[in-house]
């Protein structure tokens, strides 16, 4: 496929009587975490999953699930989802996987009312990074007390969190600037906590996989429709 992009590549598959084409321009990268959670991994928020695979970093700049995930497409599948019968009862994954692709697509108020509920049923998530979409959803949307809470609340039950909280509250920070700094005590509550200078932080870069290298296992690009237990889809 002609791209000035080297990395992006055509793509062919077959299963049976079934053929896929694609190309990783239109992918999206997942990762299933050792908690058995499907986590999107987008450019922005990669170094914000912790425990997330070199490899899936290194592919994470495929991700494009702004442009390919829309309301649209959740309404067009709907009569095909039917065929799994009966949508099972609503856990804490139910609402955090609705969360993060909120936050890919900035729905920040849907977001914190998703939190608001998840808060109220009293679900908890057995990897505590899982609260990462939550708090930026209630940051962004300018409930800074509710996501600071939260904020010291894993910090104290996970302290290698911090890497991963401190670059989400950097992206929050640099777009809420104003209005964080102006709210009483909560700029003072953040530089204690976390690491707020980038040039303070152990996050690495991203690593590039070479080209003609091939894609590594743990993440293996596909660009239709939701294969939970591949890399992207």
């Amino acid at each position: 496929m002609p791209s000035t992009e080297p990395f992006f590549r055509s793509l062919l598959g077959s299963l049976r009587s079934f053929v896929f084409r694609g190309s990783t321009s239109s992918a999206i990268v997942i990762w299933n975490s050792p908690s058995g959670t499907m986590r999107f991994v987008s450019p922005s928020r990669a170094q914000e999953i912790s425990g997330l695979p070199p490899s899936c970093i290194a592919l994470c700049r495929l991700s494009k699930i702004r442009e390919l995930v829309t309301e649209k497409d959740r309404t067009t599948y709907a009569s095909f989802l039917k065929l799994f019968g009966d949508e099972p009862p609503h856990t804490w994954t139910f609402y955090f996987q609705k969360a993060e692709l909120g936050c890919d697509l900035a729905d920040w108020g849907g977001v914190a009312l998703l939190g608001d509920e998840v808060r109220r049923l009293g679900f908890e998530p057995y990897d505590p990074n899982e609260w990462v979409p939550f708090i930026e959803g209630y940051g962004m949307s300018g409930n800074y007390d509710t996501a600071l809470e939260i904020t010291e609340r894993v910090l104290l039950d996970s302290p290698t969190e911090l890497e991963a909280l401190s670059s989400l509250w950097r992206r929050i920070v640099m777009s809420q600037e104003p209005e964080i700094k102006a709210h009483k005590g909560l700029w003072d509550n953040l530089q204690k906590l976390l690491i707020l200078s980038p040039e303070n932080s152990a996050v690495s870069k991203p690593t590039i996989v070479p080209t003609g290298s091939g894609y590594p296992d743990s993440c293996i690009p596909q660009t239709t429709n939701i294969c939970p237990n591949s890399g992207t889809y």
